[in-house]
C-alpha cells in the first residue's frame, strides 16, 4: 500500500511540472493578440482602398433620375481587416516558474525515493516494537501468576489413619492443611471408603446431588482433621485378605474452596490400605493404627 502511494506522489509531481501556467501565459498572449490586433488594424485600414460600384447604363440611370427612392440602390464601402499571427513567447517569469517546479518535482522524487527505501527499516522497527510490546506483556502476565501462585491458598491432605476399633468398621481420621501463604474460605470435603482389588477398575462412588457439607476458613498453616462415619460394615469375606491387592481399602473424597483471589479450587484424594505393599500396624491406645498412603492415581489438585 505505501509502495502504491509514493508512485501515485511521484506522478502526480512530474504531471505538475509540465501543466501550462495559465495565469501568465494567457495573460501575456491576449496582452500581445490585442496589440498585435491593434498595429495591424491600423496599417491594413489605411492601405484598403474602397470598391467603386458599377456605372449603370443609360437606361437605368434614366430610371434611377425619374425615381425619387433611387439612392437608396447605392452600395457602402466594405473596409477588410487582417490580423496578425499571436505570439506565444515565454518571458523570464516562466522560465523561473518552470525551473522552481523541475527543483520540487526533484525534491518530491528525492523524498519518495528516500521514504520508499526506508519501508523495510520502518517495518522492522514496527515488527521490533511489536514483539518487545508482546514480552512485555508475557513478563506482566508471568510476574502477576508467579505473585499468585505463590500468594494463593493450597489445601490438600497430609495424613490419613484408620484405626481398627471394629474388625469390619475402623474409625478413619483424615487430616488437611493450607500450606499456602493466604487463607482458604469455604472450605467443603466429602469422603468415601469401598474395598476393591489393585489397581482400582470400577469408578468409586460419589455422594448424591445435595449433598449436605459443612464449611469452614482454613488460615495459613492451619490443620484441620475430619472423622467421617461410614455406616456399611467391610463385607466379612475380605476381612482375611483385608489390606492385600484382592482385597485393599480406598480412603478418598474431593475438597473444593475459594483462594484470596475468588477463584475456585479443587483437591481430590484417594488413599489406600493395602496395595502392591503391605500394611504396616501399629498399636496407638491398645487399638491396631494404620497409616494410609496416597494411591498411584487419584490425586490431583488446582
Amino acid at each position: 500500500m505505501l509502495k502504491r502511494l509514493a508512485i501515485l506522489v511521484m506522478l502526480l509531481a512530474v504531471a505538475n511540472t509540465f501543466s501550462p501556467i495559465l495565469g501568465q501565459t494567457a495573460g501575456n498572449d491576449r496582452s500581445q493578440g490585442h496589440s498585435a490586433q491593434k498595429g495591424t488594424g491600423s496599417s491594413r485600414q489605411t492601405a484598403a482602398e474602397p470598391v467603386p460600384a458599377p456605372k449603370p447604363d443609360t437606361a437605368t440611370g434614366s430610371k434611377e433620375e425619374g425615381n425619387p427612392s433611387g439612392s437608396q440602390g447605392k452600395r457602402d464601402p466594405v473596409t477588410i481587416t487582417e490580423f496578425g499571427v499571436v505570439s506565444n513567447k515565454r518571458d523570464w517569469v516562466d522560465y523561473a516558474t518552470l525551473i522552481v517546479a523541475w527543483i520540487l518535482a526533484v525534491i518530491t522524487v528525492a523524498g519518495v525515493i528516500a521514504a520508499w527505501r526506508g519501508l523495510p527499516e520502518l517495518k522492522r522497527q514496527a515488527e521490533a516494537a511489536k514483539d518487545a510490546t508482546a514480552a512485555a506483556k508475557d513478563a506482566i502476565e508471568l510476574s502477576r501468576d508467579t505473585a499468585k501462585r505463590q500468594l494463593r491458598a493450597y489445601v490438600c491432605v497430609i495424613a490419613a489413619d484408620m484405626a481398627f476399633t471394629k474388625a469390619d468398621a475402623p474409625e478413619i481420621e483424615i487430616r488437611i492443611k493450607n500450606c499456602g501463604m493466604t487463607p482458604a474460605y469455604e472450605v467443603k470435603l466429602w469422603a468415601g471408603l469401598a474395598a476393591g482389588k489393585h489397581p482400582l477398575n470400577v469408578p468409586l462412588d460419589r455422594p448424591p446431588d445435595g449433598f449436605k457439607m459443612n464449611q469452614s476458613v482454613l488460615a495459613p498453616d492451619g490443620i484441620e482433621m475430619i472423622h467421617p462415619i461410614f455406616h456399611t460394615p467391610i463385607p466379612a469375606f475380605l476381612l482375611p485378605i483385608l489390606g492385600t491387592p484382592q482385597a485393599t481399602l480406598y480412603v478418598y473424597g474431593e475438597i473444593t474452596y475459594r483462594d484470596a483471589f475468588k477463584d475456585e479450587r479443587l483437591t481430590n484424594f484417594r488413599m489406600i490400605y493395602g496395595g502392591p505393599e503391605p500394611p504396616s500396624l501399629v498399636v496407638k491406645g491398645g487399638v491396631n493404627t494404620a497409616r494410609l498412603k496416597a494411591d498411584s492415581e487419584g490425586n490431583t489438585a488446582t
